[in-house]
């Protein structure tokens, strides 16, 4: 089987606290667009494989072509380090 790497990329996110207003801009416009909204203590994300759902301690990431979806905060820890 072929191996391969994934590319570094360079991202923008924030761990999600639990609070509606704790977000930069760009999730600030996300959620007057629609894009994320809360429910009960949780981000939902509407995405193109649907609404993901992040907790507290999750993280909420912009990524390389302005997509937004939530990562598990020990998947976060796992994958991502500070540019």
């Amino acid at each position: 089987m072929t191996m391969f790497r994934k590319l570094p990329v360079v991202v923008e996110a924030f761990q999600f606290s639990g609070s509606e207003i704790d977000g930069p801009a760009w999730a600030v416009e996300a959620v007057d667009y629609g894009v994320i909204r809360f429910d009960a203590g949780s981000a939902v994300v509407k995405t193109l494989n649907g609404d993901l759902t992040a907790g507290p301690g999750d993280w909420i990431v912009r990524g390389a072509e302005g997509e937004i979806y939530p990562v598990k905060g020990d998947i976060f820890a796992a994958t991502y380090e500070v540019a």
